[in-house]
């Protein structure tokens, strides 16, 4: 891999929890990279397919009665 075949892309939040998209802008522009349904594919489309992001942090407190 080279720094020539990198790609740039967009990372879109639709608010309302409607989740994200990321848009190719270098290269083949406009594309849309989308995570699929079995959440193991990943394609290149020219249709948004949206996608969520989840975090969860764990507390170290043990003020807490965490660990």
């Amino acid at each position: 891999m080279s720094i020539t075949s990198a790609a740039v892309f967009n990372i879109t939040d639709l608010g309302q929890g409607q989740g994200y998209t990321l848009q190719q802008v270098s290269g083949g522009a406009g594309k849309f990279l989308s995570i699929l349904a079995d959440g193991l594919s990943i394609a290149t489309t020219h249709e948004p397919l949206t996608f969520n992001v989840f975090s969860v942090t764990k507390s170290t407190d043990s003020g807490t009665g965490f660990l």
